[in-house]
């Protein structure tokens, strides 16, 4: 399976990119105590060290989120403190955004939110 590519102004700084199961979903909640509003719209790609969101509205390069992920078969949701690492403006008003995770996903774990 190859990397999923994306044009634009930022090089690929995430290696391993998949595109995730459409029964996976994120929440994407600001600062390290994941409070306050879901932020995520929808998941682009994922990687075990980060993912690709859009999201509803602006995040600032460095901003610190709380990334929670789940999906179908899986027992348990996957929390992981992040940062921002590039944030772009869609044209419906909303942003897509690159987030690093401070601790990978385990593979195993990568394995099931992605497609085969």
């Amino acid at each position: 399976m190859e990397p999923t590519q994306h044009a634009g102004p930022h090089h690929c700084q995430l290696k391993w990119l998949r595109i995730p199961r459409s029964v996976t979903k994120a929440e994407c909640r600001r600062g390290p105590g994941g409070l306050g509003a879901n932020l995520a719209v929808e998941i682009v790609d994922l990687a075990p060290e980060g993912l690709r969101l859009v999201v509803t509205e602006a995040l600032k390069v460095k901003d610190e989120v709380e990334v929670r992920i789940s999906t179908f078969g899986m027992h348990k949701v996957v929390r992981r403190l992040a940062e921002v690492a590039w944030s772009e403006p869609l044209e419906n008003g909303q942003h897509r955004v690159e987030i690093h995770f401070y601790k990978q996903l385990p593979y195993r774990e990568l394995q099931q939110m992605i497609r085969p």
